[in-house]
C-alpha cells in the first residue's frame, strides 16, 4: 500500500494548469525633487486617471487667475472632470526631450506621439514646454495643466 493514501493506490500528481500568469509591470516612482521627476508624475498621474496625485503638482500659477484672466482658470473638480475624461485607451507616446533649470524656474520638452488610426499613415508628434517654479512644497508646474495634451 502507498503511504498516506487510504486506496492504497499511489497518489496522482497534481493536474498541470495551463494558461497564462500575469505579470504586473510597475514604474519606479518618479523622481518628484527635480523637474523632469514633477512632470514625468504629473503626466503618469493623468493617464492612471489619479487627478488628486496630479492636482498637488501643480502650482496655484497654473490654475488661477492672473494679469489679462478673469476668476480662476480651472477649479478642482473642473480638473478632475478633465483627467477622468481624457481615460481612454490610447497609442500615444510621452518622452521627456530635455530638461533646462535656472535658478527657481524650470523648463522641460516634452514630445507626445499619437499614432495614426490609418495604416498608410505616420503618426502625429508634437512637442510641449512644461514650465515648472521651485515652491516651498518642491517643483511645480507653472503652465497650461490640460489633461488633453497627455492621452
Amino acid at each position: 500500500l502507498a503511504r498516506g493514501c487510504p486506496s492504497g493506490l499511489p497518489p496522482r500528481p497534481a493536474p498541470a494548469r495551463a494558461g497564462w500568469s500575469l505579470v504586473r509591470v510597475t514604474r519606479p516612482s518618479p523622481d518628484l525633487s527635480t523637474p523632469s521627476g514633477v512632470v514625468t508624475g504629473y503626466i503618469q498621474a493623468v493617464r492612471a486617471g489619479k487627478a488628486d496625485q496630479a492636482w498637488a503638482l501643480l502650482s496655484q500659477d497654473a490654475v488661477q487667475s492672473g494679469p489679462g484672466r478673469v476668476g480662476p482658470l480651472f477649479t478642482k473638480d473642473d480638473f478632475k472632470q478633465q483627467v477622468e475624461g481624457n481615460r481612454r485607451p490610447t497609442a500615444s507616446r510621452v518622452r521627456i526631450l530635455s530638461a533646462s533649470q535656472s535658478g527657481d524656474s524650470a523648463t522641460v520638452h516634452v514630445e507626445v506621439t499619437n499614432a495614426s488610426g490609418d495604416l498608410f499613415s505616420e503618426a502625429s508628434a508634437q512637442t510641449i514646454a512644461i514650465t515648472l517654479k521651485r515652491e516651498a512644497a518642491g517643483w511645480r508646474i507653472t503652465s497650461n495643466p490640460y489633461p488633453y495634451q497627455f492621452p
